[in-house]
């Protein structure tokens, strides 16, 4: 009994210990090929024996000068572990293979070298020294120590080779105590921790693309590369694409002057053929990185080729409104529906044309359904374009009648008779201060309004410069103005005079003046002579044009422009960046994400758009700025304004009242009939009525929001008065009129409150605000026609009925006179 009762008290002894002791797996350098013949770029291995299959991503292997993270490519149920260089072909090789970039640490020297091999957990599991090494040969472990290997250039993922021939190996002592128990590991009193080189980190890739791509279709931001330094980065970066463990396409560029991040152009790939793929990256810099654990990422993907699937894809147009003002963006939507995946390629190509014919933008193709925005401009008051939009789809489309979609919108655009000029800005350069000499750059808003009032010589604005004793003391530059009601942003030069000899060093004030419908000024600051006139140097640019967006929805996205003029004498360059920011919170733009870098030679000028996305902001007031760093200077120059962002489809919250919000002719020469509009809102079925003197059309129209109606009418010489009703259930919901007077020469706008003499003369436009109901009735054309008719015929019998009165009267008299007599 008491045997039985101390074996038993073994036995917890045994269990006790067993839980003490870290149960860990054996992970062991097994093979080291430092050395291969010729050149030794892409086929250095090293290998990894463990006790059974295991992941070993994150581990550390490195050398005496640097550290490498295990990436993996392929995993395999199996003990080997391949560590391989890129580029290595490992396809026929049966191990679970990781990746560590363009080398093993700094290179395995070919004369001596260290292995080390850490865990996760930076903890040294293994490692082993050589001070010499044969061409062609690898080292292998084996039970008693380490040897060169019999086969030829190794034998990666499989079992070494047994013959024993010695080579010299460093550190006898500390790797016979590893020989001696393989499973070291296991032994807490055994694992060291040694320091790891100082990491220096500078670039991370990751996989921008999804899972699921299609083929014949070019993939070029299928990796994200991003700078982990405060300095701009080139990285190298390499692309491999596996199928069936075979390389299908390699892929090797530098990216320059990454800032931040990058995903446009990471990649070029096409896949002809379906199936599964591995594709892996790699991006490294030129100085050497210690911490490489993120410069490789590998992702499996999927291929299907479109065509093989079946679909039913719909295609429509957005607008947010149905009348937009004159040279204004006009954001455009489009929207890809259907009961396929929307990551399926498909291409839409639009145009817009004026309804004329005339074209207005050029067919035009894209791929993706984001904002496009296009600006009209026009002369005349109103234009009517129509969008016709056709989607291709790549798979197999069961209905490709809604493949088509088309929507029109009005331009308006508002004529003023007077012409109008104003210095909006004159560029000094940064210290705001001009130099005799100097060729100053004054930009100018003008309208030239109706021109054929003017004389020719009157038909011209002058730009110089007094100072103030009223003395001028520049050249005059002079502007022709050709063409009625067209509205200019100029920037022209002026140049000062100067005298070396005779220049007043003390700042002066001077007025920049523009003479033309008016005179303008605008003070400026002078001081000295331009240096290199006087043989000395002096360097300097010139910012111009700003143009921020005012508002925007909370749904869009903004495009900034400025433009840029080098006035100077050298060449210069520009870093140009806009952000979206309120307080300390910047909402788009941050961190230089759109920043533009251009180098302008002297006397060049180019314009710059920079557009911000957002993918959470809420309405309110914000602020846009433009940030300018030329030349490497420390100091930037700042442009802001103020932005209004408001919930997307605000505005069409105003009311929900059905209403006919404007009305107008479309037609550009004089007919019988006119081509006429109106831009209607409401929700369901109404009647729009138009009314005028020789008839009354009824027109049923289906609502749902704001739409263009457009309707014919016909027109007589003279004044015609026309009344659009809109009417649900015969009830008058809003009125409005419009006024067309017609000639046999041209038809003009006719306001009622006006002379008819001071009626301006043009093609048939009219447009009329909405006015009160109660102002108007749908007849009143006609009821006053019909009034005014009885009311003359009713005069001329009444007159008609006194003469034949007195007619009687007369006779009666004289009848009674001729009785008397006899």
């Amino acid at each position: 009994m008491k045997k039985l009762i101390y074996v038993f008290k073994v036995l917890l002894i045994l269990v006790a210990l067993l839980c003490i002791v870290p149960l860990t797996r054996a992970q062991l350098l097994n093979e080291i090929f430092p050395n291969p013949e010729g050149d030794d770029n892409n086929k250095e291995f090293v290998e990894i024996l463990t006790d059974e299959p295991m992941n070993l991503s994150g581990y550390i292997i490195g050398d005496e000068s640097s550290n490498d993270t295990l990436v993996q490519v392929q995993y395999k149920e199996t003990n080997y572990s391949l560590i391989v260089e890129e580029g290595f072909n490992w396809t026929v090789i049966n191990a679970s293979i990781y990746t560590v970039g363009a080398s093993i640490g700094n290179d395995l020297g070919n004369t001596k070298d260290s292995i080390f091999l850490y865990n996760t957990k930076k903890v040294l599991l293994d490692t082993m020294s050589y001070a010499s090494t044969t061409e062609g040969k690898s080292i292998e472990r084996n039970a008693t120590g380490w040897y060169l290997a019999q086969n030829k250039n190794g034998t990666p993922g499989m079992q070494n080779s047994n013959v024993k021939e010695a080579i010299k190996i460093e550190n006898e002592t500390q790797n016979s105590s590893m020989q001696k128990n393989d499973s070291f590991v296991n032994k807490t009193e055994e694992i060291i921790t040694i320091p790891i080189h100082e990491e220096i980190n500078r670039v991370k890739i990751s996989f921008n693309g999804n899972t699921t791509l299609y083929t014949n279709e070019t993939y070029t931001k299928l990796f994200r590369i991003d700078n982990k330094e405060k300095e701009e980065i080139s990285p190298f970066v390499n692309i491999t694409v596996w199928k069936n463990n075979t390389i299908k396409e390699e892929q090797h560029q530098l990216l320059e002057n990454i800032s931040r991040y990058r995903t446009k152009d990471t990649s070029s790939i096409l896949f002809e053929e379906q199936g599964n793929y591995t594709i892996c990256g790699t991006a490294f810099t030129a100085e050497k990185e210690t911490n490489k654990s993120d410069n490789s990422i590998c992702a499996n993907i999927t291929v299907l080729d479109p065509a093989a699937i079946s679909c039913d894809r719909n295609l429509s147009i957005q607008l947010n409104q149905s009348v937009y003002p004159n040279k204004k963006q006009i954001p455009i939507r489009f929207a890809v529906e259907g009961n396929v995946p929307e990551e399926i390629p498909y291409e839409i190509t639009y145009s817009i044309e004026e309804f004329s014919g005339k074209a207005g933008k050029k067919q035009t193709n894209t791929t993706n359904a984001k904002t496009k925005r296009w600006t009209p401009e026009i002369k005349k008051e109103y234009a009517l374009y129509i969008i016709n939009a056709e989607l291709r789809t790549r798979c197999i489309d069961a209905n490709e009648e809604n493949n088509h979609a088309t929507e029109q919108f009005i331009v308006k655009n508002v004529l003023e008779e007077q012409g109008t000029e104003e210095i909006a800005h004159v560029y000094l350069g940064t210290d705001n201060v001009a130099r005799a000499g100097d060729s100053i750059a004054v930009k100018l808003d003008i309208y030239t309004g109706n021109l054929s009032k003017w004389a020719k010589e009157k038909q011209a604005v002058k730009v110089y410069v007094e100072n103030e004793k009223g003395t001028k003391v520049s050249e005059t530059t002079t502007i022709a103005l050709e063409e009625s009601y067209e509205e200019l942003t100029l920037t022209v030069p002026v140049l000062l005079k100067y005298s070396c000899s005779s220049q007043k060093a003390e700042q002066e004030t001077d007025t920049v003046i523009l003479e033309g419908f008016r005179t303008q000024k605008q003070k400026i600051s002078v001081q000295g002579v331009k240096k290199e006139l006087c043989e000395e140097a002096d360097d300097g640019g010139e910012y111009t044009a700003k143009e921020f967006s005012e508002t925007a929805v909370t749904s869009d996205s903004i495009t900034t422009n400025i433009t840029i003029h080098n006035l100077d004498a050298k060449e210069h360059t520009y870093a140009i960046s806009s952000k979206i920011y309120r307080g300390p919170k910047t909402y788009a733009g941050d961190f230089f994400v759109n920043q533009q870098k251009i180098m302008l030679e002297p006397g060049e000028t180019q314009n710059i758009s920079l557009e911000n996305n957002w993918s959470a902001i809420e309405a309110g007031t914000y602020s846009t700025k433009i940030q300018i760093q030329k030349d490497q200077q420390k100091t930037m120059k700042e442009f802001r304004s103020t932005i209004l962002i408001g919930e997307s489809g605000e505005g069409n919250k105003e009311t929900n009242q059905p209403k006919i919000h404007e009305v107008g002719s479309l037609t550009e020469e004089p007919k019988e009939k006119a081509l006429l509009f109106a831009e209607v809102e409401g929700q369901g079925e109404y009647m729009l009525v138009v009314d005028s003197l020789y008839e009354e059309q009824q027109i049923p129209v289906t609502l749902a929001g704001k739409q263009l109606v457009f309707f014919n009418a016909t027109l007589a010489e003279g004044k015609n008065n026309i009344v659009i009703t809109l009417e649900k259930n015969k009830t008058q919901l809003s009125t409005v009129p419009l006024f067309l007077y017609a000639t046999k020469e041209n038809i003009t706008i006719f306001h009622e409150q006006e002379e008819s003499n001071k009626t301006k003369a043009g093609k048939i436009t009219a447009m009329a605000a909405a006015i009160p109901m109660k102002s108007y009735d749908a007849t009143f054309t006609k009821a006053t026609t019909i009034i005014n008719s009885f009311l003359i015929i009713l005069s001329l019998s009444f007159n008609i009925y006194l003469v034949k009165k007195k007619q009687n009267i007369y006779k009666t008299a004289s009848a009674s006179q001729n009785h008397g007599v006899d």
